[in-house]
């Protein structure tokens, strides 16, 4: 369970190149959250949101399981202290 309001993630698997970045900007955007996510090079996605946690806790659920061509193989999830406060959720 997420307790902390802000966390940054890694999702690995098949998420590039398949409009991931998108559906993760629209879930956030659609549950109320914060933050911003960007491909990385080795393939993954890494994202930091932030929010209300029972929010974070569908939110990452839905990471896993809900975009139609992603093939999720780990989530990793840690507490984070977010620099400062985000406007909007943003793609990077």
């Amino acid at each position: 369970m997420v307790s902390a309001t802000c966390v940054k993630v890694i999702v690995s698997g098949y998420v590039q190149g398949i409009g991931y970045r998108y559906y993760v900007q629209r879930s956030a955007q659609a549950a109320g959250l914060t933050g911003w996510v960007r491909n990385l090079a080795n393939g993954d996605v890494e994202l930091e949101v932030a929010g209300d946690s029972s929010a974070l806790e569908t939110f990452l659920r839905h990471l896993k399981t809900v975009h139609p061509w992603a093939r999720v193989e780990q989530v990793r999830v840690e507490a984070h202290d977010c620099p400062g406060t985000h406007q909007g959720f943003l793609i990077r």
